[in-house]
């Protein structure tokens, strides 16, 4: 199916902001997002940036926020960034394998992180537009029956139960 992506209830000339657009899921939406001929404008946000956004310091988030003040409102604001593994994290899949610092970045990213997001970026959302966090499958507690990934699933409620 061949079909064009449009967001039809945020109007003509929507503008979006994407955060965690460097990722997989990131990059996809803003590839969604600038085909949609009703999206005028699509503001890419991530660790590498201008300005950069990095949910392991939270400091770049009202940084980042403050910057993008003047060019508010946006009518579509969507947190895509998320941590499941990266080198030095490894997917655990007992609780032998739990470590602190990978538990604490998980947990930075996956729970504190949207939730300085949340803080920070709704004062530059159109008072009629929305915003979405979004948070895997991979991890949630109705996906986990094998018993792996133990930090995520714990942290995927965290995340979802933040309003």
């Amino acid at each position: 199916m061949n079909r064009t992506f449009k967001m039809n209830s945020l109007g003509d000339g929507y503008r979006a902001l994407v955060i965690g657009a460097s990722g997989a899921l990131g990059t996809a939406f803003c590839e969604l997002l600038n085909e949609d001929p009703r999206c005028s404008a699509v503001r890419e946000l991530g660790r590498n940036s201008v300005p950069g956004l990095d949910l392991e310091k939270p400091d770049s988030i009202p940084r980042a926020a403050a910057e993008l003040a003047e060019e508010a409102p946006y009518q579509l604001i969507l947190n895509a960034a998320g941590l499941l593994h990266r080198d030095d994290i490894k997917p655990e899949k007992s609780y032998s394998a739990i470590e602190a610092d990978a538990l604490q970045a998980i947990f930075q990213v996956n729970t504190l992180g949207p939730a300085l997001v949340l803080r920070h970026f709704l004062p530059l959302l159109d008072p009629r537009g929305a915003m979405a966090v979004l948070s895997a499958k991979v991890g949630s507690i109705g996906d986990n029956r094998f018993g792996w990934l133990v930090c995520l699933s714990r942290l995927q409620g965290s995340v979802e139960h933040v309003d």
